[in-house]
């Protein structure tokens, strides 16, 4: 980071803000793009490289050591690319939405409740809302799980609120995906900002997300205005300097 951004975020009002934050994949702001990817500092610079490796070794071993033995109950997967990604019935009535990624050793398991209380094929993707007694809903995009009503903020608002705090006063935004509408949501929270263009290619998403969750009115939102098309066209017809933050979720 340049000393001029320092010098801004610790003199604004998020006091101490600036010394422990996550910098996200890319920010473009007024035409200048800065491309830093998975940083983490702190006051103390950088975190050793040796402290994490042994962090994540343990983590990983934790996590594999349990997702063996959840595999002996829960046996047939399927492949998605990287990714396992599974529903499968434990008790009736119930489902298990399993998914593991093989790059860092990690799997994770929800129970919700079944059938779906929503579902659809679209054109482009197979689209479930089930419910869960500690998740609230869960969207599922192709088997995949996307989004659940209790954990959702701690992805989002990582996504909109620390590209927005970039800029001193955000006006115009443009975010490309995030169809479920947190992202949006959260960027609305701005007072500064004034307008905010959407793009999503698939309009039945964010149809469902209206009508199934909380933050789901964020379209309804004067300063929003939603575009059904293909995020890479969107741009490429866009005038330089067209926007303050630019979001990709």
């Amino acid at each position: 980071r340049s000393q001029s951004d320092q010098s801004h975020l610790s003199n604004n009002q998020f006091g101490d803000l600036h010394d422990n934050y996550l910098v996200g994949d890319m920010i473009k702001i007024k035409g200048n793009t800065r491309s830093l990817r998975g940083v983490i500092c702190s006051k103390n610079g950088l975190v050793k490289k040796t402290e994490v490796l042994v962090v994540g070794i343990f983590i990983a071993l934790v996590v594999c050591y349990l997702s063996m033995h959840t595999h002996e109950a829960y046996c047939s997967l399927s492949r998605s690319g990287d990714t396992q990604t599974s529903s499968l019935s434990s008790v009736p009535g119930k489902l298990h939405l399993v998914e593991e990624e093989y790059e860092i050793g990690f799997a994770q398991a929800i129970a919700v409740n079944d059938p779906p209380i929503y579902t659809r094929q679209s054109k482009y993707q197979k689209i479930d809302v089930y419910s869960s007694k500690h998740f609230g809903k869960v969207l599922v995009l192709d088997d995949v799980l996307q989004i659940t009503e209790a954990d959702g903020h701690i992805y989002n608002e990582m996504m909109a609120h620390i590209p927005m705090m970039q800029h001193p006063s955000p006006l115009k935004v443009l975010i490309i995906g995030g169809g479920d509408g947190y992202v949006l949501n959260e960027v609305l929270k701005h007072k500064s900002v004034q307008h905010v263009d959407h793009v999503d290619l698939d309009g039945e998403v964010t149809e469902v997300c209206k009508k199934h969750f909380p933050w789901g009115n964020a379209w309804s939102d004067s300063r929003s205005k939603l575009h059904i098309k293909d995020g890479a066209e969107f741009v490429a017809k866009a005038e330089d300097a067209s926007y303050d933050v630019i979001i990709q979720d």
